[in-house]
């Protein structure tokens, strides 16, 4: 999955929720004795699927994708095979019989193995968010711009996996039947041995917000950080005879510094909201946001931890509260601790803040690529099916609604306003299917929204020009194409960069015209 895709996975979760919000009625639910107002399932499953075809659709590029998909087509299609396949499994073995149980009825086909993951994960997040948050389009906003959309559902899937599985059982932490979760937990652990941190976790959240225990935990992680060289001494000696035995040794051979300062912050700031709103947290008494409160102390004890540690080993342990802290208790706090304006201003700075995430998220992954020392001499430049998806999704639904709209309603500016954005959704539809652009060493094809091919070498570029995002192309100095912000340009660019093509910025063009204008 490209971070372009990633933008217009964004785009979905702002313009579908307003809408789904907008013209779709809540309904009244009890939640552990409180009568709430809470989204209907229909829209609330809505407005998660392109997140889910988005992870059955992702290339091999991204992350751990290609691995999992090898392990996948190698693994047997028979559960008579199974015994003897797991005799070659040395950890997490819940996940290979899931895999393979699973691949006797799919067969071989790795986008419905994904599918059928991602659909596990996020519906897992959507009935629980659906139920205990105040907000659930804002939930889902914070796990999909946050990036941990994209670093679990597409990449950790086998923890996040863990993660989906106790999630379930959330409602069992609530009733305090220990016993049913707690085997809950133990198959989880199966996919993911991490999970198995979830077992002491689940006594200490529960009770009061900011009570003994989770305050007994703030000072452990204080002990960890001073004591740090002792801890990870220890943590070796524990895990020796594990299947993590080499973990200190690797994160450290790695030249892993830990998890990045700016992210600690981030999850952090549900931990800094509830201290700043205690009076209003005691005065609530709920038993979710006060379960949701300690998850966030956890939360941040570890995030810190895991900066002067490790972020790949230790830092990965931050989503087993982050899930809650972050999507739940952070709405909650949005709307309850701050007055009605603060609040506006406060949603728009976690929109802008989360957006500037994607474009961290940006840089290191481009930063990783380089220093891996990628080249890529063949790759296509097209608009990913996931972003088509979107689109179709959207001109059926702004379609139904300019439909529902004209036959519900006597004013005629809802409909043609819905009217509108359908024509701009059909024609961007097209446009994402048919233009294409396709690089094979010094050979580029392009073809147009209207199916015209034109084929050139890089040598015929006369010069590239820059128009904000976009960028046009001129071929033997005539404008034949322009590349889109739409499209993730950057390996293109980094050809033209490479074969020193001239690049121009178009407003610079523009004020030398006028000067000459001026003068003429």
């Amino acid at each position: 999955m490209s971070i372009t895709n990633y933008w217009f996975q964004l785009i979905w979760i702002l313009t579908a929720g307003i809408i789904l919000t907008r013209f779709l009625p809540k309904k009244q639910e009890i939640v552990m004795g409180r009568i709430e107002e809470r989204w209907q399932m229909a829209p609330a499953v809505l407005l998660v699927i392109p997140y889910i075809i988005a992870a059955a659709l992702r290339s091999d590029n991204f992350g751990d994708t290609y691995a999992y998909r090898r392990v996948f087509s190698e693994a047997p299609n028979r559960i008579a095979e199974l015994p003897f396949y797991l005799q070659g499994i040395k950890k997490d073995k819940g996940f290979s019989v899931f895999m393979v149980v699973l691949k006797s009825f799919i067969g071989n086909s790795s986008v419905c193995f994904f599918l059928i993951i991602a659909a596990v994960q996020m519906l897992s997040m959507a009935f629980i968010y659906r139920k205990y948050s105040e907000n659930y389009w804002m939930s889902i906003f914070i796990f999909v711009a946050g990036t941990d959309y994209m670093s679990w559902c597409q990449n950790g899937i086998r923890q996040f996996l863990a993660i989906a599985i106790i999630m379930a059982g959330f409602p069992l932490l609530l009733k305090r039947k220990y016993v049913s979760l707690t085997v809950i937990i133990l198959l989880g652990a199966t996919f993911h041995a991490s999970a198995l941190l979830m077992v002491p976790i689940i006594f200490i959240v529960q009770g009061k917000a900011w009570n003994k225990k989770s305050v007994l935990c703030i000072l452990g992680c204080i002990l960890i950080l001073i004591f740090v060289n002792r801890f990870t001494d220890g943590m070796n000696d524990a895990l020796s005879n594990t299947q993590y035995s080499n973990m200190v040794t690797d994160w450290k051979e790695w030249e892993d510094n830990g998890t990045n300062p700016i992210r600690v912050f981030v999850y952090s700031i549900p931990m800094i909201f509830s201290v700043v709103g205690r009076r209003q947290i005691k005065e609530a008494d709920n038993p979710v946001i006060n379960i949701m409160t300690n998850f966030s102390i956890l939360t941040s004890g570890i995030a810190v931890v895991s900066m002067k540690t490790s972020g790949i080993f230790i830092g990965r342990l931050i989503s087993y509260g982050s899930v809650y802290s972050a999507s739940i208790l952070l709405p909650w706090e949005m709307e309850n601790i701050f007055t009605e304006n603060s609040a506006k201003i406060i949603k728009s700075a976690a929109v802008l803040g989360y957006i500037g995430r994607i474009q961290q998220k940006k840089a290191k992954e481009r930063e990783e690529e380089q220093k891996k020392g990628i080249i890529r001499t063949c790759y296509v430049l097209k608009t990913e099916k996931i972003l088509t998806i979107f689109f179709i999704v959207a001109v059926v639904l702004f379609g139904g609604a300019t439909v529902l709209s004209a036959l519900q309603q006597k004013d005629l500016l809802p409909p043609v306003g819905f009217g509108i954005f359908f024509i701009i959704a059909l024609i961007g539809t097209v446009n994402m299917i048919m233009w294409k652009l396709e690089v094979n060493g010094d050979e580029i094809t392009w073809r147009s929204t209207f199916g015209k091919k034109r084929t050139f070498h890089f040598e015929d570029i006369t010069y590239c020009e820059m128009k904000g995002n976009s960028i046009r192309v001129y071929v033997n100095g005539e404008k034949l194409f322009t590349i889109d912000s739409g499209i993730d340009d950057s390996e293109f660019m980094e050809d033209i960069e490479r074969r020193k093509i001239p690049i121009r910025a178009y407003w610079g063009k523009r004020k030398k015209n006028k000067r000459k204008h001026k003068y003429t």
